[in-house]
């Protein structure tokens, strides 16, 4: 995709730095928003199942429309699927493709690693 109008973009990837704890006045803040917006990218990175109920999609819609509101034109959060990112501009004119590649998925591998008996795990994401 190439970028064809000027965007700004809630970057969500990773949360901003607290530079020095010293100098925040409002420092609880600051560490409560920067856990919301990790949150937010996580919730915006999860994959959305087929027998999932709607509900559980609107949240993140909801907020997508309270940052379209405030001005931004899109929103660059983590991928679940690997390293990257992906990025979500709401004005579907702001881009064009440049190229596209089609892939065939010819395998799947599956990692797993011994679960130790004293050692308690929790799995939070449901997916």
């Amino acid at each position: 995709m190439r970028i064809v109008k000027e965007a700004s973009v809630l970057d969500l990837r990773e949360p901003p730095r607290i530079e020095s704890p010293f100098f925040e006045e409002s420092l609880k803040w600051r560490i409560e928003a920067n856990a919301l917006l990790e949150h937010f990218g996580i919730e915006l990175s999860r994959p959305t199942l087929q027998d999932e109920p709607e509900g559980q999609y609107a949240k993140t819609q909801h907020l997508c429309d309270l940052v379209r509101n405030a001005g931004y034109g899109g929103i660059a959060y983590p991928s679940a699927l690997g390293p990257g990112h992906n990025a979500v501009l709401f004005d579907p004119t702001a881009a064009e493709a440049t190229e596209i590649e089609y892939f065939r998925i010819v395998g799947v591998q599956f990692a797993s690693e011994p679960v130790s008996s004293q050692k308690i795990y929790f799995d939070e994401d449901q997916w």
